[in-house]
């Protein structure tokens, strides 16, 4: 699945359904009792429905990073999961409407490790002659 954010409520891009890729455009709920998104099909005769999908708030009854959204489509056997891209860029509305009951939040503290090989340099050690 790849996805772009669209003019409007919606999205646009593309998902392997039945075996090939197909043009989606994908509706976005405009409240939080509204159906979840909606993919459709883009069909000569228009736009069909061919699944829906929700932003993945908690699994196994605890709270997960709001980056990962759940979809199915007519004939999976299973739900399939979409991560996005970068999370912390998309806008706070449009992340809400993509089903997430808060703002995604970086939940990685550690410090980033420097390379291992990386020389240690002194202050008012002499430099070397």
């Amino acid at each position: 699945m790849y996805l772009v954010r669209s003019d409007g409520p919606y999205l646009q891009g593309v998902v392997r359904h039945q075996g090939q890729y197909q043009h989606v455009l994908v509706t976005l709920p405009g409240r939080d009792d509204a159906p979840p998104m909606v993919f459709n099909t883009v069909t000569p005769e228009g736009a069909r429905p061919v699944g829906c999908g929700n932003g993945i708030n908690r699994s196994s009854g605890q709270p997960v990073p709001r980056e990962n959204i759940a979809f199915k489509l007519e004939g999976d056997s299973q739900v399939r999961i979409g991560k996005l891209d970068a999370p912390a860029s998309l806008p706070p509305a449009l992340h809400s409407r993509l089903g997430f009951d808060e703002r995604w939040r970086d939940e990685n503290t550690s410090p980033k490790a420097a390379p291992a090989a990386a020389p240690k340099a002194q202050p008012g050690d002499p430099r070397p002659i």
